[in-house]
């Protein structure tokens, strides 16, 4: 497989650790007993959760019991380690949530798909500040002498390129799993602001964008290149972008917000204006989109920006991947300088997104930590954090790798406060270990 050799790889001991705490994760029961215990309000949270984290398994059980989530998974690896893996409620009515199932992580994606980017800068087959051009030659094919052939990986990856907005010729969801077609709108977009002047979220174009310069690059798409280049030799299981066709019986289809949560009904006033960038952005194309999400076509389709189905314990494992300077049970995925310039903001502190309407700490794929942040309160802490609650993230400082993985949609697009108290739950029993 493409450029497999140039990773340190130990794909046992990979799979192994992976694996260790699968005989204290699996309840044996069988699924009409766990149902019976959910509807009888008995314990709700299977699987491994250490005394010391007692504050994390408190607030799932309470939040299962108040029908905050009705399926959610959360792993989270310490120093390396895993110490939690833990899941609750049920998959769908009358299925209860078990070990291997997954979801659809929206924009949690993002990260997944960055760090595959820059296992290629990592191998010096591309630099963050060439422009796109050099390696998509058709990219800039409408605006020849315009500011988009000076658009540089960089600006992709920090959502400093201009090219937020869906494409005037994308008015239905079904056309997005066309792979070339929606490569062809992303070559006719022309770019909002100058290059690198301003930041405005690539809620959806983030995936063609990066997903086609991978492409070109390593000849593999985005899904292949996952599979070969990351998920195998970390041995992280149940991470993809296109899910096999085997797989779709362990997905837990995505429940809509309830009434009063759709995104126009949040803070950011610009998404009832049809006219902002925000709303060309985030609500279009029209129509029902998670209902559109699970269906089979678009589980099966590549969105390397908000359709990536994972599971929390691959994420998690990726994730403490990089907390620990990019390698993790003899598999080195990337090099420290490599993970160090990835994770540097990009933009000056306070600049408000242009699209989100509120200031973000944008990395190179990632968004920075901080307070108030999904991403956890440390600052040098990066992840991403997906519509609906689901969030991934790593803090090299506390050696934490984190993901929380549900089916429960809220009008939650950087984690929402179900997810922060989890988040904050983590912290806390830290600090308690500490004391």
């Amino acid at each position: 497989m493409f450029l497999s050799s140039s990773i340190t790889r130990t794909r046992n001991a990979g799979r192994v650790r992976a694996c260790s705490l699968r005989s204290g994760c699996t309840s044996g029961e069988p699924t009409e007993d766990i149902l019976d215990k959910l509807r009888a309000g008995g314990e709700r949270v299977q699987g491994e959760i250490p005394r010391r984290f007692t504050r994390l398994r408190d607030l799932l059980d309470q939040q299962l019991a108040e029908g905050r989530h009705l399926g959610v998974a959360v792993c989270i690896y310490k120093d390396g380690e895993p110490v939690v893996d833990a899941w609750g409620g049920e998959a769908e009515p009358g299925r209860p949530w078990e070990r291997d199932t997954c979801a659809t992580v929206f924009s949690t994606t993002k990260g997944v798909t960055a760090t595959c980017l820059h296992l290629l800068v990592e191998r010096g087959k591309i630099g963050l500040d060439d422009p796109v051009v050099r390696h998509w030659p058709t990219f800039a094919r409408k605006a020849s002498g315009a500011s988009k052939e000076r658009v540089t990986v960089r600006h992709l990856l920090s959502h400093q390129a201009g090219l937020p907005m869906c494409p005037h010729g994308v008015t239905r969801f079904e056309q997005t799993v066309d792979w070339d077609f929606m490569v062809r709108e992303m070559e006719d977009l022309l770019p909002e602001w100058e290059p690198g002047t301003a930041n405005g979220y690539h809620a959806i174009n983030y995936g063609w964008l990066v997903g086609e310069l991978i492409r070109r690059i390593s000849g593999q798409r985005i899904g292949e290149f996952l599979r070969d280049e990351v998920a195998e030799p970390l041995g992280l299981e149940g991470v993809h972008i296109g899910l096999p066709d085997a797989l779709h019986a362990k997905v837990a289809p995505l429940e809509p917000p309830p009434p009063g949560h759709h995104p126009a009904d949040g803070p950011n006033q610009d998404l009832r204006d049809p006219t902002s960038l925000a709303f060309r952005t985030i609500l279009r194309p029209e129509g029902d989109m998670v209902a559109f999400m699970n269906t089979r076509a678009a589980r099966s389709a590549e969105f390397p920006a908000s359709g990536g189905i994972a599971t929390a314990r691959g994420l998690a494992r990726m994730y403490a991947c990089l907390a620990h300077g990019g390698t993790l049970d003899g598999v080195r995925l990337l090099s420290p300088s490599t993970l160090a310039e990835a994770t540097t903001s990009q933009v000056p502190e306070g600049r408000r997104d242009l699209v989100l309407g509120v200031p973000m700490r944008w990395a190179l794929g990632f968004h920075k930590g901080g307070e108030f942040t999904a991403t956890g309160p440390n600052p040098n802490s990066f992840g991403h954090a997906g519509y609906g609650g689901s969030l991934a993230f790593a803090d090299p400082d506390a050696g934490l790798g984190f993901a929380i993985v549900l089916n429960r949609m809220q009008n939650e697009l950087q984690g929402g406060f179900r997810v922060l108290m989890a988040v904050r739950a983590v912290y806390d029993s830290l600090d308690d270990a500490r004391a």
